[in-house]
């Protein structure tokens, strides 16, 4: 890749995409709103977002990843490389599963005789009315959305990008070993994570502001018709997003750019980086 195409993929694209999100998500409008992540009561409000754009882009993501890792084992011509491909095809394939909580939103949602419309007004007399009917003690079929479990997760995942990300791509002037030369992300990787760290600054504050507006009242007196959205206490989703298309292009560099050291040419022991 040249300097411009990688600006692009580790800089415009993460960047353009979580903004786009967030812009629809906090715009105030209702429909752009709902298309991020609805809420479809009398399911448990931690099930809306497994409907919306926002979760769904995550697992399309998530699946294209095993993919990817799928043609990695079947391309290598190394048995522990190939070892490698697979284990982390299985556990790609395991977050895949999580983050669709394994079908169960779906046929919760496909078993409901009644349930609130995508777009219908939080107000309604009878979206409150489903509201009422909700399990809010409801507990997730998936592991990651557990207790403290959470926090464990997003604080390894944080320590593994930073190692990954940010580290390592800097040491290959230092480490001649040919097989960290394949591995090793592209230091443009480093333009991804600033991009998390400036969005997640940018996602809590547009989240503060939107409580706000949501609360205050219209200059006649009345009560504001925008709605707080359903996401407001989990905007970690935004994030995770940007994770998740991060490992997404490093796969994708790593299998159909870089060249194992058993393909290297006589005389070039390193595999150069994309």
């Amino acid at each position: 890749m040249n300097r411009l195409v990688k600006w692009s993929v580790y800089g415009a694209v993460p960047l353009c995409l979580s903004l786009a999100l967030q812009l629809m998500y906090f715009s105030g409008n209702l429909v752009l709103q709902r298309l991020v992540c609805p809420k479809l009561p009398p399911l448990p409000p931690d099930a809306y977002r497994e409907f919306g754009l926002l979760e769904n882009l995550q697992n399309v993501f998530v699946l294209a990843m095993v993919i990817i890792l799928l043609i990695g084992a079947i391309r290598s011509v190394h048995r522990v490389q190939r070892v490698v491909f697979v284990a982390l095809t299985l556990f790609s394939t395991f977050i895949f599963l999580e983050e669709i909580d394994y079908g169960t939103h779906f046929y919760a949602y496909a078993q409901l005789e009644d349930v609130a419309g995508w777009f219908e007004p939080a107000r309604s007399d009878r979206f409150q009315a489903l509201l009422a009917q909700s399990d809010f003690t409801a507990t997730p079929f998936n592991l990651h959305n557990r207790g403290d479990l959470t926090d464990v997760i997003k604080g390894v995942a944080g320590a593994v990008m930073l190692l990954l990300f940010v580290v390592a791509p800097f040491l290959t002037g230092r480490i001649k070993n040919p097989w960290f030369h394949y591995l090793a992300p592209d230091r443009f990787t480093v333009i991804t994570v600033v991009v998390m760290v400036v969005l997640r600054l940018v996602t809590h504050q547009l989240g503060n502001l939107d409580a706000q507006w949501a609360a205050m009242p219209l200059p006649d007196g009345g009560a504001s018709t925008r709605e707080v959205g359903a996401m407001n206490n989990n905007l970690s989703e935004f994030r995770e997003l940007t994770t998740y298309y991060l490992f997404l292009v490093y796969l994708a560099v790593v299998v159909f750019f870089r060249r194992a050291p058993e393909h290297t040419v006589s005389g070039d022991e390193t595999p150069q980086p994309s």
